[in-house]
């Protein structure tokens, strides 16, 4: 039995060994085909640009319990504000990215910019919101002196909240769309492929034709 699957897998090799034998300078030819316009492609692509930049969301005072919140978030603003540009939450921060993919830098930063404004002018307008209500809060308590606990307890809060800030925006250059590697394996892989699978196809042929010629 043993002796039956070895001669088995020895007709299986040698069978393979023949279909590259009989179908390798086409499968090289085909291979190579697929790999200069791969290539053409990739050394084609044009350069971007890949501006970002980061806002840390401000932080706004709950008076209910003195407790500090977020104005807005994360996800709740990368929903709004995606569009034209990329707007990520950073995991388990109150950070959200912002980036801009364009072929001019000047047009990647003005996106990100764009945004940028937009999301500072809304937490700036919730921020100044939430600070008229905390100056009528602070002086109700100056009156009532028979609460300063509460009241030096709402200062501390109101010390820790803040307003958006974001950092500069940062660009990089990415020649060729900054895919060169990727879209080189893609053809370097992909003329594999088709090169097995023309090969493969024209051996079929190849074997029913000459199954025609011996029925004849």
């Amino acid at each position: 039995m043993n002796k039956i699957n070895s001669s088995g897998a020895d007709i299986d090799l040698f069978n393979v060994y023949n279909f590259f034998c009989r179908q390798f300078k086409y499968m090289l030819a085909i291979f190579i085909v697929v790999l200069v316009f791969g290539l053409v492609y990739a050394f084609t692509r044009p350069t971007l640009f890949l501006s970002s930049s980061n806002i840390t969301i401000g932080k706004s005072v709950s008076l209910d319990s003195n407790s500090k919140s977020l104005l807005d978030s994360p996800q709740a603003i990368a929903y709004r504000y995606s569009g034209d540009v990329n707007v990520t939450p950073v995991k388990d921060t109150d950070i959200v990215k912002i980036s801009s993919l364009a072929r001019s830098n000047i047009q990647s930063e003005k996106n990100v910019r764009v945004v940028i404004d937009e999301i500072m002018h809304n937490q700036g307008e919730i921020y100044k919101e939430q600070e008229k209500k905390l100056i009528k809060y602070i002086e109700i308590f100056r009156i009532d002196n028979s609460i300063n606990e509460k009241f030096s307890n709402l200062l501390h809060v109101a010390s820790t909240s803040s307003s958006a800030r974001a950092t500069d925006i940062v660009t990089n250059v990415l020649p060729y769309s900054g895919k060169i590697r990727v879209n080189i394996a893609i053809a370097i892989l992909l003329g594999f492929f088709l090169a097995l699978l023309a090969g493969f196809v024209r051996d079929c042929k190849r074997i029913k034709k000459e199954q025609v010629l011996i029925k004849n």
